[in-house]
């Protein structure tokens, strides 16, 4: 796909995080969800936005080159936060 930024707005009230995404920048795998462990606490480099598969094109991933083994993988988009 050709997004090079996207705005996610993830989470119900309370715990509710706006974050803007931008291809080429540095992020953190922080879920909401406390028992979601999938790769949290692991940062990584965002490479593209993906669609989650053909039969849904409206649905998209993150495409990410995670920094601690230099793999690619796909995160959900509302996991990522920026790197403080």
């Amino acid at each position: 796909m050709d997004i090079q930024s996207k705005t996610v707005v993830s989470g119900l009230a309370p715990n509710q995080r706006t974050v803007i995404l931008d291809v080429g920048k540095v992020y953190l795998v922080s879920p909401i969800n406390e028992r979601d462990m999938q790769n949290r606490g692991r940062t990584c480099i965002l490479l593209e936005f993906v669609p989650y598969s053909y039969d849904k094109p409206e649905d998209i991933l993150a495409l990410v080159k995670f920094t601690d083994t230099n793999r690619q993988g796909r995160v959900e988009l509302e996991d990522l936060v920026p790197v403080s």
